[in-house]
């Protein structure tokens, strides 16, 4: 998925149980602070992370500043502080690991910088997550636009859930994944180029590895909410498209889909996030606009803040993919004459759900 809009601020924000943030370019002239992070229910450390947007010379791409020796802090309902810790001045504060998310707990971030300045976030309610009765799979393409501008298909599943949710409710989530596969490359054809010798390519046979796994962590998201079939006990959802390639089907492909509850305020700032990323610069397209964050100066409350501090319930659940679910003929090899390990993203480990 390409973005063919422009935010006019920067907007950082921290994907669930990582720290992975979303650039948007901008022209004016900026200086704000971006505050990302959440409290879940998986298990801690939780990371908050400071920054603070520049633009200097009104360039095309803002960069942004890590701020460094800020005192945070994150208070509970029930009367708990919990003093985050920076590690290494990278401007990212974590909760000790015992710190753990709990359902019907609110949470209040408050941020004092190294100037004096204070900030405060809204207090954010951590609501339940419904369990996940099932996810479902459909073969199909999907059309993107690729790096040289080429309209172009690809193939792959679409990722349906089915969901628990409580019809007395409105209920708004969102949703990662990652996914692993196995893959098959010839370490027996590996070479070098002997520069110092022969200047020729020379055969440098390997015994590890012909055989790895692929860790993949998408760094993609969607979002959901039963706004239009509240009532039912059961509701589907069609999360996202999976793009799958031939050596992906080497074996199998392991997809595991994490879903998260959100508030109804942090459903719009990561649906508003989410329009402003996917959109395709259509007629009728969502405006760009600013996303603000739910943080506040507490002597400004006018200044602009960037990011999202919230709290949310996270399930998951997994399935297996297999090759005969694809009905294109396809060519698991790699063909790659060298090391899986040199694969990104690979270890030669088998993971302990493989075979499951």
């Amino acid at each position: 998925m390409q973005v063919a809009k422009k935010l006019s601020w920067s907007v950082w924000v921290l994907l669930v149980a990582c720290i992975d943030p979303y650039d948007y370019p901008f022209k004016e002239q900026t200086n704000y602070l971006v505050v990302e992070g959440a409290v879940t229910t998986e298990p801690g450390p939780y990371a908050i992370t400071l920054t603070t947007t520049r633009n200097i010379n009104n360039e095309e791409n803002a960069f942004k500043l890590r701020e460094q020796n800020a005192r945070v802090i994150i208070a509970t309902s029930s009367g708990k502080v919990e003093k985050l810790v920076e590690k290494d001045t990278s401007g990212v504060y974590y909760t000790s690991a015992s710190f753990r998310g709990q359902i019907g707990e609110s949470y209040q971030l408050t941020v004092t910088l190294e100037n004096g300045m204070i900030y405060k976030s809204e207090e954010v309610e951590l609501l339940p997550m419904p369990p996940i009765d099932s996810i479902s799979i459909k073969y199909g393409s999907q059309k993107y636009v690729s790096q040289a501008n080429a309209i172009v298909d690809r193939k792959g599943f679409y990722i349906t859930a089915f969901v628990n949710d409580p019809p007395e409710t409105e209920n708004a989530y969102l949703v990662n994944w990652d996914y692993t596969y196995k893959i098959f490359t010839h370490p027996e054809l590996a070479n070098f180029y002997d520069a110092e010798g022969c200047e020729c390519w020379v055969s440098s046979p390997k015994e590890c590895c012909a055989v790895c796994w692929v860790e993949e962590e998408s760094p993609d998201f969607a979002v959901a909410n039963d706004r239009l079939n509240n009532g039912s006990s059961l509701t589907q959802y069609d999360l996202f498209f999976l793009p799958v390639v031939g050596i992906m089907l080497y074996e199998k492909i392991h997809l595991e889909v994490s879903i998260s509850s959100l508030s109804k305020d942090a459903y719009f700032f990561w649906n508003a996030v989410y329009d402003s990323r996917y959109s395709q610069g259509g007629l009728f397209d969502p405006t760009p606009n600013t996303v603000e964050a739910n943080v506040y100066n507490v002597d400004d409350k006018e200044e602009l803040v960037l990011g999202y501090f919230y709290a949310s319930d996270v399930r998951k659940i997994s399935r297996f993919i297999h090759p005969t679910d694809f009905p294109e003929r396809i060519d698991p090899d790699t063909g790659y004459p060298d090391t899986c390990l040199l694969y990104p993203n690979t270890t030669a480990e088998e993971p302990e759900y493989w075979n499951e």
